[in-house]
């Protein structure tokens, strides 16, 4: 028995021990499952939506507080120091010693690097 059995079974007042009344009305839990589910996921929905909002947020002050000399990871994995930030592209140093320079889309920015002992890095 599946769970769309079960509550097909319950909506319609066939659960053993008394699901149906003298009178033959369904049972009440049978009329109230379906508004408890469209409020659950109601419920689901408007907190993934928070969140989801919530890391958007994040995610944009994180892009705009960009500055030179700030270590970053883009989401290829790639380490490098910016060197320069433009609209939509930022140029990273991934190599001090032959200065190898890589111009990135803004936002394949996936964290920046810190130097704080507490908190390694900031992710989004």
């Amino acid at each position: 028995m599946t769970i769309l059995d079960v509550v097909a079974t319950i909506m319609a007042g066939e659960a053993g021990g008394g699901g149906q009344g003298a009178k033959g009305s369904p049972s009440p839990i049978g009329l109230w499952l379906p508004a408890i589910l469209v409020i659950f996921m109601l419920f689901l929905w408007m907190q993934s939506r928070s969140q989801q909002k919530k890391q958007k947020k994040e995610r944009e002050e994180l892009l705009t507080s960009l500055k030179q000399k700030d270590k970053i990871e883009t989401i290829g994995g790639i380490f490098g120091t910016i060197v320069n930030i433009r609209e939509d592209t930022i140029s990273i140093r991934v190599d001090d010693a032959k200065d190898i320079t890589m111009k990135v889309a803004k936002s394949a920015i996936r964290r920046r690097l810190t130097d704080n002992k507490d908190s390694s890095q900031t992710s989004i």
